[in-house]
């Protein structure tokens, strides 16, 4: 099992690298339209259009690179076999059905197998040095 474990480990970081690069682009997109709404424009409609593009932009980055970091944090601790890894591994996972689907609910499923079973409640019990 802990080659599962660290195969956990491995995928929760490449995902969370994968998010956050998907975070980044939105970001960079919402910027770019209220770039150009904002200098083709008139005065008024851009003094609306602008600021709800920009806030509207942070927030959708923002909410899709926290699971991503979460992720990340959740691999760096399965690899040092962290106890509280374990239990955020599940919640990410549990975070990861639903939103990420196809791939993230594959990760998810795959993560909550391991991570529940009692094999790998040993490793998490006795960690290394």
């Amino acid at each position: 099992m802990e080659n599962h474990v660290n195969m956990v480990a491995l995928l929760h970081m490449i995902a969370g690298a994968f998010g956050l690069v998907l975070g980044i682009f939105i970001l960079a997109g919402a910027l770019g339209a209220s770039l150009l709404i904002g200098l083709n424009a008139t005065s008024d409609e851009a003094l609306i259009a602008v600021p709800v593009i920009t806030v509207i932009g942070l927030l959708l980055s923002g909410l899709t690179m926290i699971c991503p970091l979460l992720g990340i944090l959740t691999g760096i601790g399965l690899l040092r076999r962290a106890p509280w890894s374990r239990v955020l591994c599940i919640v990410v996972s549990i975070l990861y059905i639903p939103v990420y689907v196809p791939f993230g609910a594959l990760l998810g499923i795959y993560s909550l197998w391991v991570m529940v079973s009692n094999e790998t409640s040993v490793l998490f019990q006795n960690p290394p040095a």
